[in-house]
């Protein structure tokens, strides 16, 4: 007994003990925690006080608290400097309360800010390269660009590292008011270039931001030929870009133009009387087809100027090449074009030719006679209409269409229409209707219209 109660005793000393060290060791660690935790509070309220190590004005306007901003000049107005070199102070991120109020769109601070300052506080660098003026135009901050430009106009003609304006960087983004207000305060700063030799045309037409790129147009058409370092004009920065509509607009005012620059080729072409009887021929050749093109986006109702038909009118430049005079240019096509449609000549000898494919009695027939608007082929309810391969032909706007309609399939299929190509010498428009059939003729004749100039364009 006097044995156990020893154990015993000895094994609860040896707990109270355990339990006592691991009381030490939370205490050691809640004092290691206290002690961090201190020294991070210390180290922030030193070196760092707020966010990105923003002073309480930055964080004023950061946070657009205008009463704070006031509250803080009122403690420094007496002091010889104290407001000036409050707001040229600079966080972590080399940014000036002006600059943080700008890049937040807070106007009424940036005004505040603005009555206490100089130019040249006003135009001090952020680390990535961005002045209050620019990180405005970057983010869109129209309201703060018209209180910056009230204060001190010239900060509109500003620039950064790579000489890009404000504008520059504007236009990079898209914001078209932003660009417009530019412009109106400085039609010239379309005309400065960056370091590699980039106009703002250049950007707007690489990002594929539309608006902004015609605002640039219609204030210096000049514009569209200049090109950068490697030779390039802003239709090199949309082709690359991949966007049709800029092409498209691009080269509404003179597809020659802009042709050939980055090779040193002349933009508006060579004389006629410089070109060879082999020259001569293939851009008469050349200039026929193009007249042909034009007549029929005429018939179909469509423009020149429409994406597909400006697409298709460029292509024809692009095999022109260098030789575009006035004999041979676009301008001259559509004249003629214009003149051929009002004489009501028909012989341009337009001409389509469909096949059309499918199962008996899903509709070849009813297909057939949709595209023509009238009955070219019989139906009946109770009869196979298409027995044998048949060949119908007619005209649709002008447009001579031969359909090939083939007997009936084994596959269970609607109806299918594939185009048939023809010799280039004979220069075809060929069209194809897809998968599906239509009992309205309108109708019928809109998709012939759209998938000719699709073949055009292909």
């Amino acid at each position: 007994m006097e044995k156990q109660q020893s154990f015993r005793s000895g094994v609860m000393e040896k707990q109270k003990s355990f339990r006592g060290l691991m009381e030490k060791q939370k205490s050691f660690r809640i004092a290691m925690e206290r002690q961090i935790s201190f020294g991070v509070e210390r180290k922030r309220s030193k070196d760092s006080p707020g966010k990105r190590g923003d002073s309480p004005l930055h964080l004023a306007a950061r946070a657009g608290n205008l009463g704070k901003v006031k509250e803080i000049f009122m403690k420094f107005e007496n002091i010889n400097n104290g407001i000036k070199d409050l707001l040229s102070n600079k966080n972590q991120e080399g940014e000036t309360p002006l600059y943080v109020a700008a890049e937040n769109g807070h106007a009424l601070i940036v005004g505040e800010f603005l009555r206490h300052s100089d130019v040249e506080t006003a135009s001090i660098v952020a680390n990535n390269g961005y002045d209050p003026y620019h990180v405005a135009a970057k983010q869109g901050r129209i309201d703060v660009l018209k209180e910056l430009s009230r204060f001190f106009p010239n900060l509109v003609m500003t620039t950064d590292s790579s000489n890009s304006t404000a504008l520059h960087t504007a236009a990079a983004q898209g914001h078209i008011d932003v660009v417009n207000l530019l412009l109106d305060t400085d039609s010239n700063l379309a005309k400065i270039a960056k370091n590699n030799g980039k106009t703002v045309l250049h950007t707007a037409a690489r990002m594929g931001h539309l608006e902004a790129l015609k605002s640039l147009i219609n204030k210096d058409p000049t514009i569209c030929s200049w090109t950068d370092r490697k030779g390039q004009t802003a239709l090199h920065m949309a082709v690359k870009g991949q966007n049709v509509e800029i092409v498209t607009e691009l080269i509404k005012p003179d597809p020659s133009a802009f042709l050939c620059r980055a090779s040193g080729w002349p933009g508006r072409g060579e004389s006629e009387n410089n070109l060879s009887e082999e020259e001569k021929k293939k851009l008469e050749k050349l200039q026929k087809i193009r007249v042909k093109f034009l007549r029929l986006v005429h018939r179909l109702g469509l423009s020149p100027e429409e994406s597909m038909a400006a697409q298709v009118l460029y292509r024809f430049t692009l095999l022109a090449g260098r030789q575009n005079g006035q004999i041979f240019s676009v301008d001259a096509a559509k004249r003629m074009a214009v003149e051929l449609e009002a004489e009501g000549k028909e012989d341009s000898n337009f001409n389509g030719n469909i096949l059309v494919l499918g199962k008996s009695g899903v509709g070849k027939s009813a297909t057939v006679n949709s595209i023509f608007g009238e009955e070219k082929a019989p139906i009946d309810a109770f009869e196979t209409g298409t027995t044998s391969v048949k060949e119908i032909s007619g005209f649709v706007d002008g447009v001579k269409v031969l359909v090939s309609a083939v007997l009936h399939l084994h596959a269970s299929a609607p109806p299918t229409m594939a185009a048939i190509p023809k010799p280039i010498d004979s220069t075809p428009a060929t069209a194809s209707l897809g998968n599906s059939a239509t009992s309205n003729p309108q109708e019928g004749k809109k998709k012939v219209g759209l998938e000719l100039e699709q073949s055009w364009e292909s």
